[in-house]
């Protein structure tokens, strides 16, 4: 900023370090921050996690498996998403000179893993094939103009390639 050199040295210490993921990952890293942080305010505890002592560690387990469980069974979130959640206070931690929580925790690691498992495998979704398109085809044909307006939709969407959030 014009050789303001305080601007300088407070953007490379605290902005410079955040931006050393893709933005996307930015992005979904300070979701998952904001509900850790309104997590830890509600439970009137520090943002930031010191693991130095056994006993600080049995706290701060205590205290990440508390959210991991929030996730997972308040908010019904998939395991994907808790990973992220958990990498989200990796990430801040270390962007603000701190010691990464989940090293020293592993049963962190435990009780995301029995989550996992209790969810059982994610369902994938089956493409669209051409024998789909052939089917919906035929059935649609009976509703007439409708039918036409959305076979017509689909194939918009199938020619340009559209998932279905871009689509709609």
């Amino acid at each position: 900023e014009k050789g303001d050199w305080d601007a300088i040295e407070e953007f490379a210490s605290f902005e410079l370090p955040v931006h050393s993921v893709a933005w996307a990952t930015l992005k979904g890293y300070e979701s998952s921050w904001k509900q850790w942080v309104a997590f830890q305010w509600k439970a009137g505890r520090d943002i930031f996690l010191e693991t130095s002592t056994p006993a600080q560690r049995r706290r701060v387990t205590r205290d990440l498996l508390s959210f991991v469980c929030l996730l997972a069974f308040g908010m019904n979130y998939r395991s994907s998403t808790i990973k992220k959640a958990l990498m989200a206070v990796r990430f801040f931690h270390l962007a603000n000179d701190y010691e990464n929580p989940l090293v020293k925790c592993h049963r962190v690691w435990q009780g995301y893993k029995a989550v996992k498992r209790a969810q059982g495998p994610t369902l994938r979704k089956h493409p669209v094939t051409p024998e789909t398109c052939d089917w919906l085809d035929k059935e649609q044909a009976k509703l007439g103009l409708l039918g036409i307006i959305k076979r017509a939709n689909r194939y918009f969407g199938i020619y340009f390639g559209c998932r279905a959030g871009e689509y709609i």
